[in-house]
């Protein structure tokens, strides 16, 4: 999935059913942030997947593009701090 900014159209998120989020500066070439969905927190069924990847199912950043959410293919929600990240 691919999700770009509403304010900055070189930059471009794209996450994927590897379970990795990358998010691309297209003038540079340069990928500036990665996250690896590992199930480490919360409930996990069955128990055996903790540890494991989940792949991502859809992103997109917030409408003021402050956050970049995405799911996952667990039933879960990972909301990052764009401007952190």
């Amino acid at each position: 999935t691919i999700a770009p900014p509403p304010t900055l159209p070189a930059v471009v998120a794209f996450a994927g059913a590897d379970g990795k989020i990358n998010v691309w500066d297209l003038d540079k070439g340069d990928c500036f942030f990665s996250h690896v969905n590992i199930l480490n927190h919360g409930p996990v069924e069955p128990v055996s997947n903790r540890g494991s990847l989940s792949g991502f199912l859809d992103i997109q950043f917030s409408p003021d593009g402050l956050l970049l959410v995405a799911t996952d293919e667990s039933g879960r929600v990972t909301i990052l701090d764009a401007l952190s990240s």
